[in-house]
C-alpha cells in the first residue's frame, strides 16, 4: 500500500470509529504496531466479531452448538460513525480492513525512526543515540527526540500522524478558530487529564486535537460523555495546554485568588483578636480554603511559566511575590499584608517546618503533583524586619533535559568532552556562579556514562534531583554528616565514579584528588570566575601543585544567558555605536553579522526571551599546561595557552551563540561589562 501525505488519504472518508482499532501508543513514542494474528483482538463492538485493520481474518471455528455471529445495530450516539463506515465500504466483520499509514510490502507500517531517518531529519546516529536513551529511561522515542532538541515537537508531530494514520492541526495558525459551543462539550478536567481540546463540531461529528490519538480510553470517554462521533487529529502539547488554558473559563486565575483573599480579610483579622494560641490561629488561618488555593494556584502558575524560585517576601505595608523566570524576577499577584502570615504558615505546613518558630531560619522540601509528574519543591525560610521571607526552589526535572547533548556545547567543545568522560580516573572540574547550571551539567555527565557494570556514588548538598542508578548521599552537617566524612565512607563502597557536590575547604579537596589518584573518575564544582582560575584556586586551599598536575585532567567554566523568543524574534540594523562596542567586547578588528532580537509577546511576557543556554569555556591538561602550573605560571600565561592550543572561551562561545542568531547583543556581552 502507498504512504499517504502527512494529511492522510485522500481517497474515500475514513470512518470516525477507526480509532477504536488503534493502539494506545503515547504521541510522544515511536508506534511499535505490527500486524498479524498474534496481536491481542480490538474489543467488540455490540456482538460483532472483531477484525484488527491490515490483518487477515482466519476461520473461527466453533467449539460447541452456537449461533452464527449477528451483527447488533449500532447505538444512536454512534449513528453517523456506522453510516460513514458503510459510505466507505468497510465492513466490521470483512476479512480485510485497511486503515491510513504508512506500510511496507506486506502490510506493516514504517516505524517513527524510519520515517524520519528516511526524510532527512535524522541520521543513523542520532536515532541509535535516541534508541540507547529510550531503552535506559523508559521514556518514547517521541519525547526523547523532543528532549534532546534532536527534533522540533512542531516537526515530529508531522511524521507522527503519517506513523498513526491521522492529520495534524496547528491549533495556533492563522485564521484557526475555535467553536465555543464545541470546547464546552468536553469538561475541563477530562479535557487537562488526557491533554485534548475539542475545536469544531460538524454534524455529530466533534472533531477533537489530542497530544495522543492513539488513545483508545480518551477516545471512549469522550463518545461516553458527549454521545458523538469523535475525529482525532495529532497537535502539540504545549499547543494544546495554551489552548485549555485560553479556552476553559473556569480556571482559578491568580488575580482571582487576590480578589477573594481580600474578601476574607476582615473574617480573619476577627479571629486573631479573639484568639491567644499561636499555633492553633497560624493552622486554622493556613487551613482557610482561599489561602489553600492561592498557594496551590501560585505553585502551579510557576511551574506553568518554568519560573527556578518562588519568592515571598514581607515589607512594612505590602508583600511582594515574584517568581525569577529565565534569570529575572517578575512580580506576580501578592496576597494582602494581613494573610501573609497565614500564606507562610500554609507552606511550612505542606514542607514540614515548625509554624510556631519564625525566629530561626528552616528549610525543607515540598513536592507538587502536576497530572503525570511529581515536581520536587526546595523551601526555605528566613525571619526579615517586617516578618518572615520564604524563596521556594522548583526542581522541574522534566523541564531540565539532562543529557550531554542539550548542555548548549558547540560541536568542538561536546567531542572534547565526550573523550574527557571517557577518562579512567581524574579529576573533573565545573566552575561559575551560584544559579548557572552547574548541578544540572554534572547530573548530565552521570547519565553519559551511566552503565550498570559501573558504580556511581554522589555526595550532595541539598540532593536536587534523584537519578536511577545511582546512589545519592545527602549532607547532613548537624549530625556530623559532611562532605568529607561522607567522602571518606564512600571510598569504602568501592565506587567507581564519585560526584562531590562542591569542594568547600581543603579536607574535601584532598581527599577528592586523592580518591583520583587511586583510581576513581571524579566530578565536583568550585567556585571561580574562569576555567585557568581553577588551578589558582585549588592551591590557595592549601593542595600542592604536584598534586593539582597529577589529577586535574579538565576544568569547565560556565555561564547562562538568556534566549530570544522564537514567536517574536526579529532581524534589525545596529547603530553604529553598538557595532563598535561588539568589535571591542569580542576583540575582532570589524564585526558584520546579522543581529536579531525579540520585539515582546503574551508567550515571552513581552521580554523578548525564551528560556536561557548555556556558554561554556574549558582546559584540558597538556603537557605543556602541566609544566606551566608547576612553575607557578599567572592565569593570563595559562589562558594564552589554552588559546593557542584552540580550546575555546567563554568569550568566544558567546560569540558563536550570536552568530547562530541565539542570543542578543546585550546578553552575549553582559559577561564582559567587567573587562572595560
Amino acid at each position: 500500500m502507498a504512504g499517504p501525505t502527512p494529511n492522510g488519504n485522500q481517497g474515500a472518508k475514513q470512518p470516525t470509529t477507526s480509532v477504536r482499532y488503534v493502539r494506545s501508543v503515547a504521541v510522544a513514542g515511536e508506534q511499535q504496531d505490527k500486524t498479524g494474528a498474534g496481536n491481542p483482538p480490538a474489543r467488540p463492538v455490540s456482538g460483532a466479531v472483531p477484525v484488527r485493520p491490515g490483518a487477515a481474518q482466519a476461520p473461527v471455528k466453533p467449539t460447541g452448538p452456537q449461533q452464527p455471529p449477528q451483527v447488533a445495530p449500532p447505538a444512536a450516539p454512534n449513528a453517523a460513525a456506522g453510516a460513514a463506515a458503510q459510505q466507505a465500504g468497510v465492513q466490521r466483520r470483512a476479512p480485510r480492513v485497511s486503515r491510513p499509514g504508512v506500510a511496507r510490502p506486506g502490510g506493516q507500517r514504517k516505524r517513527l525512526g524510519e520515517l524520519l531517518v528516511e526524510a532527512g531529519v535524522l541520521d543513523e546516529d542520532q536515532l541509535d543515540h535516541a534508541l540507547k536513551i529510550h531503552k535506559q529511561t523508559g521514556k518514547q522515542l517521541g519525547r526523547v527526540l523532543v528532549d534532546t532538541n534532536l527534533v522540533e515537537e512542531s516537526e515530529l508531530i508531522k511524521y507522527l500522524a503519517i506513523n498513526l494514520g491521522v492529520d495534524a492541526q496547528d491549533l495556533n495558525a492563522e485564521g484557526f478558530q475555535f467553536q465555543a459551543d464545541a470546547v464546552l462539550l468536553i469538561p475541563e478536567r477530562q479535557a487537562r487529564r488526557f491533554n485534548l481540546i475539542a475545536f469544531k463540531l460538524e454534524d455529530d461529528n466533534l472533531h477533537v486535537a489530542m497530544a495522543n490519538p492513539a488513545d483508545v480510553i480518551a477516545v471512549d470517554t469522550l463518545k461516553s460523555i458527549t454521545g458523538k462521533s469523535v475525529k482525532v487529529y495529532i497537535a502539540t502539547r504545549v499547543a494544546i495546554a495554551d489552548a485549555i488554558d485560553k479556552h476553559y473559563q473556569q480556571q482559578y486565575s491568580l488575580d482571582q485568588m487576590g480578589e477573594d483573599l481580600k474578601s476574607v480579610d476582615a473574617e480573619l483579622v476577627a479571629e486573631e483578636e479573639d484568639q491567644g494560641g499561636v499555633d492553633k490561629e497560624a493552622l486554622d488561618a493556613a487551613s482557610n480554603a482561599p489561602v489553600v488555593k492561592y498557594v496551590n494556584a501560585t505553585l502551579m502558575e510557576a511551574v506553568k511559566q518554568r519560573a527556578s524560585d518562588i519568592h515571598f517576601e514581607p515589607f512594612e505595608r505590602e508583600v511582594a511575590v515574584r517568581f525569577r523566570i529565565d534569570g529575572a524576577l517578575r512580580e506576580v499577584t501578592a496576597p494582602p499584608k494581613r494573610l501573609y502570615n497565614a500564606v507562610v504558615s500554609r507552606i511550612k505546613i505542606i514542607s514540614n517546618l515548625d509554624i510556631a518558630e519564625r525566629r530561626l531560619p528552616q528549610d525543607g522540601r515540598c513536592k507538587l503533583k502536576v497530572g503525570d509528574r511529581g515536581i520536587d519543591m526546595r523551601v526555605s525560610s528566613l525571619p526579615v524586619v517586617h516578618g518572615e521571607k520564604v524563596v521556594m526552589r522548583i526542581l522541574d526535572k522534566s523541564a531540565t533535559a539532562m543529557e550531554l547533548e542539550s548542555c548548549g556545547f558547540d560541536p568542538m567543545t561536546l567531542k572534547e568532552m565526550k573523550r574527557v568522560l571517557n577518562s579512567p580516573h581524574g579529576v573533573i572540574v565545573l566552575t561559575g556562579p551560584t544559579g548557572s547550571g552547574k548541578t544540572t551539567t554534572l547530573y548530565s555527565f552521570l547519565k553519559y556514562i551511566f552503565s550498570p557494570e559501573i558504580n556511581i556514588v554522589t555526595v550532595e548538598d541539598p540532593v536536587e534531583y534523584q537519578l536511577p542508578g545511582v546512589n545519592q548521599v545527602q549532607v547532613r552537617a548537624n549530625i556530623g554528616m559532611t562532605f568529607a566524612s561522607a567522602l571518606r565512607s564512600i571510598l569504602r563502597q568501592d565506587p567507581d565514579v564519585v560526584m562531590i557536590g562542591e569542594m568547600r575547604d581543603q579536607e574535601t579537596l584532598e581527599i577528592a584528588v586523592r580518591a583520583a589518584l587511586t583510581g576513581h573518575l571524579v566530578f565536583s564544582t568550585i567556585h571561580t570566575n574562569t576555567a585557568c582560575a581553577t588551578v589558582t584556586r585549588m592551591a590557595d586551599m592549601g593542595l600542592e601543585r604536584y598534586m593539582i598536575t597529577s589529577s586535574l585532567i579538565c576544568a569547565i567554566s560556565q555561564r547562562l544567558i538568556r534566549m530570544i523568543c522564537p514567536k517574536c524574534k526579529e532581524p534589525y540594523t545596529p547603530s553604529p555605536a553598538l557595532v563598535q562596542q561588539l568589535a571591542e567586547s569580542f576583540r575582532q578588528p570589524s564585526v558584520e553579522i546579522d543581529l536579531f532580537r525579540g520585539k515582546g509577546c503574551t508567550f515571552c511576557n513581552n521580554s523578548g526571551y525564551k528560556g536561557r543556554l548555556a556558554v561554556h569555556e574549558y582546559m584540558t591538561m597538556t603537557p605543556r599546561l602541566r609544566e606551566m602550573i608547576l612553575d607557578k605560571r599567572p592565569e593570563g600565561e595559562l589562558e594564552e595557552e589554552c588559546a593557542r592550543m584552540g580550546m575555546r572561551n567563554l568569550r568566544q562561545s558567546c560569540f558563536m551563540k550570536l552568530l547562530d542568531g541565539l542570543t542578543t547583543v546585550e546578553e552575549a556581552v553582559s559577561l564582559f561589562y567587567e573587562d572595560h
